[in-house]
């Protein structure tokens, strides 16, 4: 088959609308971003005949399956790549997913090749090919051209958006660690979940907590991972610490773990750490090692030893026995059974559901794209909107249905700006209501969420909808302002139940699928 295709340089591609065949180099690798209807990485490609210039290609495809393999460094074969633009800045386009679409060969970090759409061989010109590119690459690193990323480079342009994770990972960022890791090969020991960084590979020590088999497409393997230290906060039922969901997409892989279970620890070698619709997950590489250790292996004890002193610090004093006195090596078991007390994490909240069905992560909610459709979550509240919690009413015309925020005709200096009782602004009907109108981001160890509070914002809060700005209504604020103050306590995980629906109905699509609160109310702590 490869002796009937022309390969072509990137110098001479001249036409648009035409598909070409090409051997390149990534020097430039965007994040994944979403699409209308999937998502696509933005690359810059070059091959040695180009000494400034590069090649756009904007590719396109519904699952990521090994697509953080394409980096920097990484060398790729197109069959019909389509050009939309030629002169100074060349722009190709491919689709993973269409029919007759762009097929690629690429090669993985244990520089085996792998086709990521079609059954394509791969001969010894090919080799050559990848080889020539690769020597190539390496004399550019060295030349230090400034157009040209580094591999060290790529994700280390802003550090807040390179670490996200909704357990607050964010705030244990270490920068230095970050950029030795980089430095190293993209390998570094870290054994707190909340030091990893995107493009890193990591070695962890850590306990299984959840395993799920997921059937596709493709077929995968999800795990849940706990650190161990006590390092951030109360992630996963009563633990100390973050949790990470790591997939495995080899069969390989996922058949060592039929040999694991829930509450096994692993020592995990070289797994890659990525960011995925805006999610910190880790993946299994080829090369990624696994090994089952004992309750009385040393890295074991060291982790529950370092975590009983930290549940004793998160307590409080005299809650328990000082670790001093215990021998991690005699009683690893009672250190690592000691758990948080009962009134930290507590729930706020309350619904009717509540133990009827099983709770779902906000990952596999996002991921779900069903609508419309109820959830029952778990989360923390991170943040709300308007940040005024006096602005979390508005006036609603009952007859040109509009709304209007309170601030509007009320402020603290003036007083009421029209009469006392509000009027529409739009029609000057007084045919009005209160309604609450505000939006929460919520949290758990997979990711955030936006949830719209309105129609059952009464119920939620417990609270009418009133003008907050009006002396009459202090005492109601001062409850409302308590009640967010207690949902935002960062160890206040509770749950909500959560309804999807399309923003626009005329207009139904994944891109319009909104999540409101529902049959939800919280409780007179």
């Amino acid at each position: 088959m490869n002796n009937q295709i022309i390969y072509r340089k990137i110098k001479n591609i001249t036409q648009t609308g035409t598909l070409y065949s090409i051997y390149c180099v990534v020097v430039r690798a965007s994040e994944i971003k979403k699409s209308k209807e999937d998502y696509f990485i933005t690359l810059k490609v070059t091959d040695e005949t180009l000494e400034t210039e590069t090649l756009g290609i904007n590719l396109f495809f519904k699952d990521d399956h090994y697509i953080e393999f394409i980096k920097p460094g990484t060398i790729i074969r197109f069959h019909d790549l389509k050009i939309t633009k030629t002169g100074d800045h060349k722009l190709g386009t491919a689709n993973l997913d269409a029919i007759n679409s762009t097929k690629i060969v690429i090669q993985n970090d244990a520089n085996e090749p792998i086709s990521l759409r079609g059954n394509l061989n791969f001969n010894s010109n090919d080799e050559a090919a990848f080889q020539q590119l690769r020597q190539f690459y390496e004399r550019l690193l060295e030349s230090g051209l400034d157009n040209y990323a580094h591999p060290e480079q790529r994700n280390t342009n802003n550090n807040n958006s390179n670490v996200f994770n909704a357990s607050n990972a964010a705030q244990h960022f270490n920068p230095d660690l970050a950029k030795n890791s980089f430095k190293n090969s993209n390998n570094a020991f870290i054994n707190r979940i909340g030091d990893l960084v995107v493009g890193c590979y990591a070695t962890l020590t850590c306990q299984i907590v959840s395993i799920k088999p997921i059937f596709g497409p493709p077929k995968r393997l999800s795990v849940g991972l706990w650190d161990g230290t006590g390092h951030g906060q109360a992630a996963y039922e009563d633990k100390l610490g973050m949790v990470i969901y790591a997939t495995a997409f080899e069969q390989k892989t996922i058949d060592i773990f039929e040999n694991f279970k829930k509450g096994d620890w692993l020592y995990i070698e070289r797994i890659y750490c990525k960011q995925y619709q805006n999610v910190l997950e880790l993946k299994f590489q080829f090369t990624t090692k696994i090994q089952k250790l004992e309750n009385d292996n040393i890295m074991v004890l060291k982790l529950k030893d370092d975590y009983g002193k930290a549940i004793d610090n998160y307590n409080g004093p005299n809650t328990s026995e000082p670790s001093s006195i215990i021998d991690p090596k005699e009683n690893f078991k009672t250190i690592s059974d000691k758990s948080m007390k009962n009134n930290r994490g507590r729930q706020l909240t309350r619904t009717e559901y509540s133990g009827l069905q099983p709770v779902s992560t906000i990952q596999d909610v996002i991921a779900s794209r069903q609508c419309p459709n109820k959830y029952l979550i778990s989360g923390v509240l991170k943040q709300h909107f308007p940040l005024n919690v006096q602005d979390f009413t508005q006036i609603l015309c009952k007859r040109c249905d509009r709304a209007t925020p309170t601030n509007t005709i009320y402020n603290l200096d003036s007083g009421p700006k029209l009469v006392d009782l509000p009027i529409c602004k739009y029609c000057q009907s007084n045919d009005v209501s209160y309604i609450y109108l505000a939006k929460f981001i919520v949290a758990d160890e997979t990711g955030e969420i936006e949830l719209i509070l309105h129609y059952d914002a009464p119920l939620f809060f417990q609270i009418p909808p009133l003008n907050f700005y009006l002396k009459d209504s202090t005492l109601e604020l001062q409850r409302l302002q308590e009640k967010i103050s207690n949902l935002k306590l960062s160890n206040m995980s509770n749950e909500l139940c959560i309804v999807s629906y399309y923003q626009n109905t005329n207009l139904p699509s994944p891109d319009t699928i909104r999540y409101q609160i529902v049959d939800t109310l919280m409780t007179d702590y």
